[in-house]
């Protein structure tokens, strides 16, 4: 179980009126090194007392103890519900918000842009309801290091007490690398270990960390590379990670979907088990684009029914503006609407394949297109709708994306669709 995972759920659970809110609380919210773009916070927050928090920031390196917050109103975004921290931080270390009295802090994300493309990834909301105690160990993977960039670990000290934290860095199959590392932290403040792995190897991929401190605290990976579209967040695993299983496959070989006016989506219904949570689902197909649409063009989503938005609960849904070379990932999350923006030329009258990888473990989303065997889009960014599981409600793949054709949103008449395969893994 991620602690990522239970953060998400529990906050999808107050979102949906099934938890009460509280009162006097603190909120932690990392705001990672980025590389050069930085990072812009925003958080969802509840309608409940008044609309306004206390947020201080804490830059790396300095201790929260005795640092005072600033009181402001909540209500600085165009979005309902959402506030921007922006304006009140300093780019790397974190963000304490706290409601006495005031509305819960339910989610997070954080947007970082290059010069063409926008990224969204989700931020932990810590409290003491979630944070890793003492005697627990964070489960750190997929760190790498390469030509584009390294893996640094992040560190929040939750504890008033200055912190002795240990990382032991493992190789992909689990073996170590020499004694852990050493990290001392202030009481209250955060920090970034550089480049761990810079004395072990060159370049890999699939490495581990396990971060250990004597303090309550928060650990987690990110990859910073030469631009925004290389950065990565890593969220930590409460207990070491299983192998993925793949267990169930979707295959529909030649041409399964040609859309035309009057029947221009197609709904595939994934064979879940039910009640059974999964961790990774991967769509692949190919996808003969034929004219472009006047804005945007539906091309597919993962969704069920059955929640805040129109009923539904989106896992992603993307959509090609052909004209302007754009793909757009809407990411699910209803309130604070995060979306991947990505330059990417589209061919009118071309087949392209399309592969898109949605984990839930990892808490990100994927979508890579080539055409003639060179890539056009490999886009990154982080998944919000974590659990799986037909839970009454079979989880579907859209193709055509019906329903969201309402002047900016128009179906693929005319394209073919062909040679899909989905598979599911636990």
């Amino acid at each position: 179980m991620s602690k990522s995972l239970s953060i998400v759920l529990t906050l999808a659970l107050t979102t949906l009126g099934g938890i009460a809110p509280a009162s006097a609380e603190t909120f932690w919210v990392p705001s990672p090194e980025t590389g050069s773009a930085k990072p812009k916070v925003h958080v969802e927050v509840s309608e409940d007392g008044s609309r306004r928090l206390e947020i201080a920031f804490v830059d790396t390196g300095d201790s929260a103890l005795g640092l005072n917050g600033s009181r402001v109103d909540v209500d600085n975004d165009e979005k309902p519900n959402v506030f921007n921290t922006t304006r009140y931080t300093n780019g790397t270390g974190m963000i304490r918000l706290a409601n006495d009295p005031g509305p819960n802090v339910r989610s997070g994300s954080m947007f970082i842009s290059s010069r063409t493309d926008d990224f969204a990834w989700p931020v932990p909301i810590v409290t003491n309801d979630n944070w890793f105690q003492g005697d627990e160990t964070a489960y750190i993977q997929s760190l790498a290091r390469n030509t584009r960039g390294h893996a640094n670990i992040e560190i929040m000290n939750l504890g008033t007490q200055a912190a002795t934290c240990s990382i032991q860095l493992l190789r992909p199959k689990g073996t170590s690398f020499g004694s852990p590392l050493a990290v001392t932290l202030k009481a209250l403040s955060h920090e970034v270990v550089e480049d761990p792995f810079e004395d072990f190897v060159t370049s890999g991929a699939g490495m581990r960390a396990e971060v250990h401190c004597d303090e309550p605290f928060y650990a987690f990976g990110t990859f910073v590379g030469e631009s925004a579209a290389h950065f990565r967040m890593l969220y930590p695993l409460s207990t070491p990670p299983q192998e993925v299983i793949e267990t169930l496959v979707v295959n529909r070989p030649g041409l399964f979907f040609a859309p035309v006016a009057g029947n221009s989506a197609l709904d595939v219904a994934l064979p879940l088990v039910p009640e059974v949570p999964y961790r990774r689902v991967t769509i692949d197909f190919d996808v003969n684009v034929k004219k472009f649409t006047p804005i945007f063009t539906g091309l597919v989503g993962m969704l069920h029914a059955g929640g805040p938005r129109f009923g539904k609960t989106l896992y992603f849904g993307t959509f090609i503006r052909g004209a302007r070379n754009k793909t757009l990932v809407d990411l699910g999350s209803p309130v604070v609407e995060p979306a991947l923006r990505i330059s990417s030329p589209w061919k009118q009258d071309a087949l392209h394949h399309v592969m898109i990888v949605y984990d839930a473990e990892a808490a990100t989303t994927r979508m890579l297109v080539t055409r003639d065997g060179k890539t056009i889009m490999d886009a990154w960014g982080g998944a919000y709708n974590l659990d799986i599981a037909d839970r009454g409600a079979p989880v579907r793949v859209s193709f055509g994306l019906n329903g969201v054709a309402d002047g900016a949103y128009y179906p693929p008449i005319g394209w073919r669709f062909s040679n899909l395969k989905v598979q599911i893994a636990r």
